[in-house]
């Protein structure tokens, strides 16, 4: 049962709040602790000491223009190799505070625990008013370590090119692991850009070695987006071994170098006339079988006319005959349905062969859902599914496998209609004639 929320407990955390900042002033005011300011650059490497007595704050700048979009990453190391106490980033911007620890620690499943020591982030972009205007930000750097800690601090710039109403953003990648997450973001504060917080906005996809997202500028107010990729810590989302388990619930883990190369590529999506040529050529495929149809038909009550029937004749006679029933070309059978429908062909074919063997309904669907129990063993995770996507190859609407799909779907298509067909020589003949297998 949740605990009920008392306004007195939080009043007294207020006073005691206060009570503590006041108190404090005068001994912060009186300590030793020394604080450098340093201006700070873009693309240039900072490698600095920082103890429990000493705090440095870089001051960055950069012009902001209201029609452009840009991004700001900063890039972490810690150089020293044991430290009990962490080192505090905090980055002040006009709107937004980032602030993150390094050694930075994640965790993964069964609340293992995994430390790094090389941390990333990714700034977001304070909105502006005017045309263009230059922006301040703060990064204060701390620890309550008593012995020097060694680290290395760098920030990088860069800008988004202009893009179309429409784009599919596609990562590729070598190697399947390390287990990678591709986010889609909107241009605001603040970015997710963690493990533990990637798929929290946006759209995402897990990714071993290609991934692809069509993005619409409507869906994004800003007119813009960033492309944020994510290594895991763990491989169990895109099908990988769990590779250990702790001793213990609080031991670190370290996960080793997990790192992956990747090529992201921005291209614009198709039109709205590849979308028009893929559907007429699907329209096509169905109105073909109906033409075939329609003429078999013809072609049949010609040959089954009489000499000596006048015209009025055949076409009364014709109409009174039995239209052949058509079928639809189904484009996506789905795993289950084609085995039910095949299991259900051949028992219904064998019980009109076979009056007197009545087969139970209940074992004849049991049989079929054990196949179908065994077939869907080992599914792949979206992510391993994805590595077998390719080009479109076919009006640049259509790839293999949808390829596959219309020739299976035919195939299939032909083979209940031979299951349809194949004892119509056998309607006249008598029953205790028919040679069954």
């Amino acid at each position: 049962m949740a605990r009920c929320w008392k306004p007195l407990s939080c009043f007294l955390f207020l006073l005691l709040f206060v009570s503590t900042v006041e108190g404090a002033s005068p001994q912060a005011t009186n300590s030793s602790v020394q604080v450098l300011q340093k201006d700070g650059e873009f693309d240039k490497r900072y490698v600095d000491i920082v103890t429990s007595e000493v705090q440095i704050i870089y001051t960055f700048n950069h012009t902001v223009t209201r029609n452009k979009t840009e991004g700001v990453r900063v890039s972490v190391e810690l150089l020293s190799e044991t430290t009990k106490s962490p080192v505090l980033f905090v980055v002040r911007q006009k709107q937004a505070v980032l602030s993150f620890q390094v050694p930075l620690i994640l965790r993964g499943l069964y609340q293992r625990k995994y430390q790094y020591t090389q941390v990333s982030r990714t700034l977001c972009q304070p909105p502006t008013l005017v045309l263009s205007e230059t922006q301040f930000f703060y990064v204060d750097v701390s620890t309550l370590s008593t012995s020097s800690v060694k680290y290395q601090l760098r920030f990088f710039k860069y800008a988004f090119p202009d893009g179309a109403d429409t784009v599919i953003v596609k990562v590729n990648s070598q190697k399947n692991f390390p287990c990678s997450v591709m986010s889609i973001q909107d241009i605001q504060c603040p970015v997710f850009d963690l493990d533990n917080n990637v798929a929290f906005i946006g759209m995402y996809q897990t990714m071993t070695k290609k991934a692809a997202i069509t993005v619409q500028r409507k869906d994004f107010p800003s007119n813009s987006f960033y492309v944020v990729i994510v290594v895991k810590t763990e491989d169990e989302a895109c099908g990988g071994p769990l590779r250990f388990y702790p001793l213990s619930p609080d031991e670190l883990l370290d996960a080793g170098n997990r790192s992956k190369t990747l090529e992201v590529v921005v291209s614009p999506a198709i039109d709205s006339e590849v979308y028009v040529m893929g559907m007429l050529f699907c329209l096509g495929i169905f109105l073909f079988f109906y033409v075939v149809t329609f003429l078999m038909h013809k072609k049949r009550e010609e040959l089954l006319k009489p000499a000596d029937m006048s015209p009025a004749e055949t076409g009364q006679e014709a109409f009174k005959r039995r239209p052949i029933s058509t079928h639809h070309v189904v484009v996506r059978f789905d795993t289950s349905f084609m085995y039910m429908i095949a299991g259900l062909c051949m028992l219904k074919l064998y019980q009109k062969r076979h009056p007197d063997i009545n087969a139970s309904a209940y074992s004849a669907y049991a049989c079929l859902a054990a196949i179908i129990f065994f077939s869907v063993l080992g599914v792949k995770t979206p992510a391993e599914s994805r590595e077998h996507n390719r080009d479109c190859i076919l009006l640049s609407f259509f790839d293999d496998h949808d390829i596959w799909h219309f020739l299976s779907s035919i195939a299939m298509f032909g083979s209940f209609l031979v299951l349809l067909t194949m004892d119509d020589d056998l309607d006249t003949v008598q029953r205790d004639k028919i040679y069954v297998f």
